[in-house]
């Protein structure tokens, strides 16, 4: 699974927007950035539902996860959640 980097001024704008925000999932009292973690909740569910679809199909497969800039943001949240 890939992520793309930063593709257009919205992307820019949760670039920008570097204010902590607590990690719902995460040990108690962890935080991140906010807009990074805002982009990767816009996706989620997606993410979740083609790896269930996925694994689904392929039990035995491997999950890999990779991005550049914001997408290597996205891609460690989305590893985290794929983990869990």
């Amino acid at each position: 699974m890939a992520f793309r980097g930063s593709y257009n001024t919205a992307n820019w704008y949760l670039d920008l927007d570097y204010f902590l925000t607590p990690y719902e999932t995460g040990p108690a009292g962890t935080e991140v950035h906010r807009g990074f973690y805002d982009a990767y909740l816009g996706l989620s569910y997606e993410v979740i539902d083609a790896v269930k679809g996925y694994l689904k199909e392929h039990p035995d497969a491997t999950i890999q996860v990779t991005g550049h800039s914001l997408g290597a943001s996205i891609a460690t949240f989305a590893a985290l959640d794929i983990k869990e």
